[in-house]
């Protein structure tokens, strides 16, 4: 089993990718049962707040708990889903030693004996700079650490028997097209919206194994759009299109006392032409996801026929059913306040737009934030309230 086919986009995926309390096993195996009936094929597990897979990277997981992620690994194959393992350096790695590059191999090796196919690592949110005097005296710079170490990672998966695909996210994960930049000046904007590209991804793309993908949020972190221009400005950077990594509907950070459960809106209907896919990064709370993940489903199934509202109102059917769907609607109405909605409601955020295709209609048009939100709804780390939505 792959985790690309010949629908409209060959990856459609969840990654667990948020910050803070991640899923139980069985509240992962559960959504991973769940995306398969609902036409997902790939889900990648990376959460931030797992120590063994970001803050103490090094460290094996328990015999135990390896022995509960194969079983996980056995739901997703059953359910038609592909599980791809995640590694972050949230304390940086010596890029140049051949004793961490085991380490992080031995960890991979682990979850491949388990039956994964697939693996990722994640740059996004690490130590930007080149932290022991190993990597210093071996690379120019970051990128070229970044590029070497992936490089070698595919090379040696390829050794292990069968097929493996890696996927990178790299440190600079969102922006336009525009003068080039300095990657310390993209750092310093904080997750801001239309930040231009720096050299980092360009040189990153021309150092890169070409069948490593890179993922790509969109403008910004949280983008209340992505349009077929932002994909052809990234692909022209990177040398290569990109897998979008959407940070709709998570609610981490400081996004934390918000629940994102309307609609997927704001993403253009020819996305699939340019991308090589898309994956979801969803809520803390997995049960709550399933609203806004069953519509990033209809729109990922047929995009030039998504209708944001028709889907909003069969999830909220499918979820509660039929006795209680009014009563979620009217709850789910209070906290439309995420980075694609717009102010006023469901009924309201019909704004205007060049397209036939409602899907493409955001509430950019509008110029102010819900929620009391204090910056652009780019970044993660807005100031939130909700007061409006009576948020607790």
């Amino acid at each position: 089993m792959t985790d690309t086919d010949t629908s409209y986009f060959p990856i459609r995926g969840l990654i667990e990718g948020f910050y803070g309390s991640y899923y139980t096993f069985p509240e992962r195996d559960d959504l991973i049962r769940f995306s398969g009936r609902h036409g997902y094929n790939l889900y990648i597990y990376g959460p931030k707040n797992d120590r063994q897979h970001r803050m103490r990277w090094w460290e094996p997981y328990p015999a135990r708990t390896m022995a509960r992620f194969g079983r996980t690994v056995e739901v997703a194959r059953e359910a038609g889903v592909m599980f791809c393992y995640a590694i972050s350096f949230g304390v940086p790695i010596a890029y140049a030693s051949e004793d961490d590059f085991r380490i992080v191999a031995a960890k991979l090796r682990a979850f491949y004996d388990l039956g994964v196919r697939s693996f990722a690592v994640l740059m996004d949110d690490t130590a930007s700079g080149l932290a022991h005097e190993v990597n210093r005296a071996h690379y120019r710079g970051v990128v070229e650490a970044h590029a070497d170490l992936c490089n070698r990672l595919y090379a040696w998966l390829q050794t292990l028997g069968e097929p493996c695909a890696l996927r990178l996210c790299q440190a600079e994960y969102h922006g336009i097209a525009g003068d080039v930049r300095d990657v310390r000046d993209v750092r310093d904007a904080g997750g801001a919206e239309d930040v231009p590209f720096s050299r980092h991804l360009s040189d990153l793309g021309a150092q890169l194994h070409p069948d490593i993908d890179l993922f790509y949020s969109g403008r910004a972190i949280c983008a209340p759009t992505i349009t077929v221009e932002d994909i052809r400005a990234f692909t022209a950077t990177a040398g290569r299109a990109p897998l979008i990594w959407d940070n709709y509907p998570v609610n981490d950070l400081e996004m934390r006392r918000e629940m994102h459960l309307g609609p997927l809106r704001g993403r253009d209907p020819a996305l699939h032409r340019v991308v090589k896919g898309v994956v979801v990064n969803p809520m803390v709370q997995p049960e709550a996801s399933k609203i806004p993940l069953l519509t990033y489903a209809d729109y990922l199934r047929d995009p030039d026929a998504y209708d944001p509202e028709r889907s909003w109102d069969a999830a909220l059917r499918e979820i509660a059913g039929e006795d209680s769907a009014r009563e979620l609607r009217l709850f789910a109405e209070n906290w439309l306040c995420s980075c694609v909605d717009a102010p006023g409601g469901a009924r309201s955020r019909r704004t205007s737009s060049t397209s036939t295709n409602r899907a493409t209609t955001s509430r950019t048009t509008w110029r102010i934030w819900p929620c009391g939100r204090t910056s652009s709804p780019g970044s993660k780390r807005w100031r939130t309230g909700c007061g409006w939505a009576g948020a607790p």
